[in-house]
């Protein structure tokens, strides 16, 4: 940011040092030191970050001066982090198993936007391996053939989750007059 007078003139060099603060427009998350001192009627505001996405206006204001504003700017939130939704301790093999992938971004709200959400191969698993975000949720069926520990892992671009689930050998109970139970 730099400060001038009406005529165009560096305004530090007549009125000294200013204190500007920084705002963004409604909507927008703005991180960092948002007030900082002039140097020669520049404010150099180095550690923002804008973690919302959507269209933002930046304004700037000081005490006794008129307040500016930056033009309109788009901003597109990056995924962050994914959360596995759905009990993962224990599922039984061959029964559709359905669990949902939540992508959050960095402002720690849902991402906004379509991103396709991918599994890493597991053995003994078939089913959706990719899939579509809808309102920020990736909604996954899948299927094991195999009994044991299985490590999912789900991920967007260069983000990744690891989740853990045991897949347990299902029982069969046969009744008659003694019951049997025999793994399958």
């Amino acid at each position: 940011m730099s400060i001038f007078d009406n005529a165009g003139n560096n305004k530090e060099s007549t009125h000294g040092p200013h204190q500007v603060s920084i705002q963004i427009s409604a909507g927008g998350t703005l991180l960092g030191s948002k007030i900082e001192n002039s140097l020669n009627g520049d404010s150099l505001f180095s550690s923002l970050r804008i973690t919302s996405a959507g269209s933002f206006t930046i304004s700037a204001s000081s005490t006794d001066m008129v307040e500016a504003s930056t033009t309109s700017f788009q901003v597109q939130n990056f995924p962050f982090s994914l959360t596995f939704v759905r009990d993962l301790n224990s599922v039984s093999c061959y029964f559709d198993y359905e669990f949902q992938v939540v992508v959050l971004g960095e402002d720690g709200n849902k991402f906004i936007g379509v991103r396709t959400v991918s599994l890493d191969p597991v053995l003994g698993m078939t089913g959706t391996s990719s899939v579509d975000t809808v309102d920020s949720v990736a909604s996954f069926n899948v299927f094991f053939t195999t009994s044991g520990i299985k490590s999912l892992v789900a991920k967007v671009g260069a983000v990744s989750q690891t989740a853990q689930v045991e897949v347990l050998k299902l029982k069969l109970m046969v009744s008659d007059l003694d019951p049997v139970v025999r793994e399958i």
